[in-house]
């Protein structure tokens, strides 16, 4: 069950992003403040105890497999949102 739970959150993080990718910037709130989470934790200025339990499994996910793309970044643009769009969906069978 919760696997499945991790999957749907993931799913939905990327549908905002394709969105925010196809200039669509309703989402970019949203998205930014998950990165952003996860850039904290990737640079150890948060923990595990300390992120956004709301989105715990997305920023986990970012931490684990976007860190490169991440770490250094402060601000995105629409070629960092697209590198990521393309990241998560190249994987997308590691989820099922």
């Amino acid at each position: 069950m919760q696997n499945n739970i991790e999957r749907d959150n993931l799913t939905l993080f990327s549908a905002f992003l394709e969105r925010l990718v196809s200039t669509n910037s309703e989402y970019k709130l949203i998205i930014d403040a998950i990165i952003m989470e996860a850039r904290l934790l990737i640079n150890n200025e948060k923990d595990l105890y300390s992120i956004d339990r709301d989105n715990f499994d997305i920023i986990l996910y970012l931490e684990e497999n976007a860190s490169e793309l991440i770490q250094s970044k402060t601000n995105f643009d629409q070629e960092d949102y697209k590198a990521l769009f393309e990241m998560i969906n190249q994987n997308k069978f590691c989820l099922q």
